[in-house]
């Protein structure tokens, strides 16, 4: 603000001496023609004031003045005034928006010294100065209280005429005009007198040549970049087709690769199943021959009892073999588009032995992740009871409203409630639709039992007395359809159960109230063509647990555990096909303690490992033997809140507390 003073105040002076100027001058005119000399002024002064004479007096003089300054405040490019002028390091200065049309090729050229400037940022023309002289000078003649600069200058300091008629002046000869005048240009935004607005009209048609010539340089850059465009585009489409055609022949080798080693598989199954054919056949021709033709012709009856002894151990022999054959099963990994079989039998998996903690020195396992995980590698695991009074027992749970243990007995067609203190039999929830109970789960807020059937294809469900009261699912493969199902789980806030399809694939959600179908669990759909077809991560889902974040499935037919978020997106999963620490050979059971940490049923490698919530293991347990501590068959895993581990084993036909 000081500045616009300093200049404004400036202006005023020179403005009010010119006009002293001016007047002095209109006094001396008859001096001034006259052709002597006066001896204070040199002949040079004479012919200057008699120029000035002639040429129309003060009046022309006092115009020409202000032009000047109104040529300071004038573009040179534009022949405007300076819009947002901007100072270049030459001194030289242009409006901002001409400087950017000067702008070639990051390269700036000052149109009057010529010199160049990188521009190499694209802040560089609003980082130039600005000329706060010429700002300064704008502010003034643009002020909001005055109008043009020659009219402001008059009303100033100029003695007023009597003018009835409003006037404005000609920007280029500043001769007067109408306010009325029809010579404005939209383009500058000026007033012309009828004299200078045909040059005016030249002018624009003049540039409008450089239009046409700016638009056809401006096609040429844009066809240029088009095949340049193209060009890239083409490297594009080449890049694509040459990396899918290698990974389309990767994959097509590899596809090759895996059908020749399925179908050595089966070549070396069926070698093996006729082997042991020939070995059925072979013996039963001998037995049978020697029971018709030779037994009675030995005398010596301890000879008869060898013989009975050698063929009875060789029968044994060929149908263990045949008990076993077809075991180790083979499992397609889709992530990694690989065949996985079992290299190890189950006697050579791994074991852990405790370590050297009291487990009565750990003041609260649950008090943190890492006194559990003390807790559990230290923890001995000895069977506080082993009860061996139910057929092929499955799964097992602790009634919410009792401390009594609810046994799946598959065989029996019931599930029996044990008081696990006595070991005694409470009752048994059994009816005409039960069939084959396989899992079970309970709740609290409904006082609710839900059993599933796995050879009726549903979910049963009772009162806490063993009422029936519904049931969810039938067999079939459409949605809310279910085959085979084994696993069942409530999410903690009990509105929704979660059932493994085993037959489908698939883990189903029903509401557990209505069992209405809800959605899937390791499904997902795929666009291919105009049909939209369904894909599932799961191969024989058997065992599930819920917590309240997530959702926890063992999926044996991959050897694997998964764990999804409650909207079904995979989060994490662990597990590969062996016999090693962290493998499944049939991961057939699964649970969860109160920390989150995973107890997984390894049913084909007779054992239990557990895991921490992460998937990394912790601890290995039992191996494949009769007895304590060992197992024959895992079909049930139970983690109580006070810590107590129930497992239930149906080739042994015991279910033991830990």
């Amino acid at each position: 603000m000081s500045d616009l003073l300093k200049t404004r105040k400036s202006f005023v002076q020179f403005a009010k001496r010119q006009v002293s100027v001016n007047a002095e001058s209109e006094n001396s005119t008859d001096d001034m023609l006259k052709p002597s000399n006066p001896k204070n002024a040199p002949p040079v002064m004479l012919r200057k004031k008699a120029s000035f004479a002639q040429s129309g007096g003060p009046t022309l003089q006092k115009r020409g003045s202000f032009g000047a300054i109104e040529d300071l405040v004038q573009c040179p490019l534009c022949l405007e005034k300076l819009n947002t002028p901007k100072m270049l390091p030459c001194q030289h200065t242009f409006c901002l928006n001409c400087l950017y049309t000067l702008i070639s090729e990051n390269v700036l050229k000052c149109p009057g010294c010529q010199q160049s400037y990188n521009v190499n940022s694209p802040n560089f023309l609003e980082n130039l100065p600005s000329n706060l002289y010429i700002d300064n000078l704008l502010k003034l003649l643009i002020s909001p209280s005055s109008g043009p600069t020659v009219d402001r200058s008059v009303s100033l300091f100029a003695k007023p005429e009597p003018d009835t008629q409003t006037q404005k002046r000609c920007c280029k000869c500043q001769s007067g005009i109408s306010l009325f005048s029809d010579h404005c240009c939209e383009h500058c935004k000026q007033i012309f007198c009828g004299v200078c607005w045909p040059a005016h009209i030249t002018e624009l048609k003049s540039q409008i040549g450089t239009l046409i010539h700016q638009l056809k340089s401006g096609y040429e850059r844009l066809n240029h970049r088009l095949d340049g465009f193209k060009d890239h585009n083409e490297w594009l489409v080449n890049q694509i087709n040459s990396t899918a055609e290698k990974k389309i022949d990767d994959i097509v080798s590899k596809k090759e690769m895996l059908l020749a080693q399925a179908e050595e598989l089966l070549q070396n199954g069926e070698d093996s199943a006729k082997s042991l054919q020939n070995q059925l056949q072979s013996m039963e021709s001998n037995v049978t021959k020697y029971v018709s033709k030779d037994f009675d012709t030995v005398t010596n009856d301890n000879e008869k009892v060898t013989a009975f002894m050698n063929f009875h151990r060789t029968t044994v022999n060929i149908l263990n073999e045949v008990a076993h054959w077809g075991e180790d099963k083979f499992s397609f990994d889709q992530d990694n588009f690989c065949i996985e079989e079992d290299s190890l039998v189950a006697t050579e998996a791994e074991t852990d032995e405790p370590i050297a903690v009291e487990v009565k020195g750990i003041q609260n396992p649950l008090e943190s992740p890492d006194s559990m995980t003390l807790y559990y590698r230290s923890r001995s695991f000895a069977p506080r009871m082993i009860w061996k009074k139910c057929p092929r027992p499955a799964g097992v749970g602790i009634a919410p409203w009792s401390d009594h243990l609810y046994i799946c007995g598959t065989d029996s067609h019931h599930v029996i409630v044990l008081d696990r203190l006595k070991g005694k039999i409470i009752e048994r929830i059994s009816g005409p639709k039960i069939l084959c109970p396989q899992s079970i789960a309970f709740s609290q807020l409904r006082e609710e039992i839900y059993i599933s059937d796995k050879w009726n294809h549903c979910v049963h469900v009772t009162s806490r007395s063993g009422a029936y009261l519904r049931t969810i699912g039938s067999k079939g493969s459409k949605e809310g359809f279910l085959r085979t199902p084994e696993g069942i789980s409530l999410e903690p806030n009990e509105n929704f159960l979660y059932v493994c399809d085993t037959g489908n694939d698939r883990v189903q959600v029903f509401k557990a109230e209505t069992g209405a179908f809800v959605g899937y669990i390791g499904v997902f759909k795929k666009m291919e063509g105009s049909k939209n077809i369904k894909y599932t991560q799961l191969n024989a889902p058997t065992a599930i647990a819920t917590t309240a974040d997530r959702i926890i499935i063992s999926d044996s037919g991959n050897r694997r555990v998964k764990m999804y978020s409650y909207n079904g997106d995979k989060q994490q999963e662990f597990g590969s096909a062996g016999s090693l620490k962290g493998q499944f050979k049939h991961a057939e059971a699964i649970s969860v303690d109160p920390l989150g940490f995973i107890l997984v049923g390894d049913s084909g490698n007779a054992r239990i490992q557990i895991f921490k919530p992460s998937g990394q293991l912790i601890r290995v347990l039992g191996g494949k033997d009769s007895e304590a501590g060992k197992f024959g068959w895992i079909s049930a895993v139970h983690m109580t809140p006070q810590l107590e581990m129930i497992v239930s084993d149906t080739k042994f036909h015991q279910v033991v507390i830990y």
